[in-house]
């Protein structure tokens, strides 16, 4: 396993193309800290339901808080996804399959990601490039996992 750390330029020279990875290998990053007025903010601009702003409205719903909007939870694994090791090799996103919410976030909760490639083949059509497939688990402080899906990327090779 592989923790990772929030990357410098000197960290992109050594970054992992897609030659490098192999299926099975797993990654992790340092936990992030959800900030109240973070979140607040994101959920106000982007997705202002009620559960996302009002604290009555949330434990109407059934919630113990306010919650975080997905969107929201999406952009920390996309903080984290930033600190992984094949970084400078991304050619671009081809997709999410299987994503799931499983648990609200909540302002303070402590999110960290568990990454492992499951697949990987050389792209069909272009040779410079190849195309890996990660499963990712975003948990809390308490390792109930709160998002998970399979993202799907395109790679540079060496």
């Amino acid at each position: 396993m592989t923790t990772c750390k929030s990357s410098s330029p000197e960290d992109l020279k050594e970054a992992l193309s897609f030659d490098r990875i192999r299926v099975g290998d797993s990654y992790r990053a340092e936990p992030y800290r959800v900030a109240f007025d973070e979140m607040l903010e994101f959920n106000r601009m982007w997705d202002p339901l009620p559960i996302h702003l009002d604290e009555a409205a949330a434990l109407a719903a059934g919630h113990k808080t306010i919650i975080a909007s997905g969107q929201y939870t999406l952009c920390i694994k996309q903080y984290f996804m930033n600190q992984m090791p094949w970084r400078a090799a991304v050619i671009g996103a081809i997709g999410f399959d299987e994503l799931r919410f499983l648990r609200p976030v909540h302002a303070g909760d402590l999110i960290s990601i568990k990454v492992i490639c499951i697949d990987k083949r050389e792209s069909r059509s272009k040779s410079d490039r190849g195309i890996c497939k990660f499963r990712l688990e975003l948990s809390n402080q308490d390792n109930d996992a709160v998002l998970t899906y399979t993202d799907i990327v395109m790679l540079k090779r060496r």
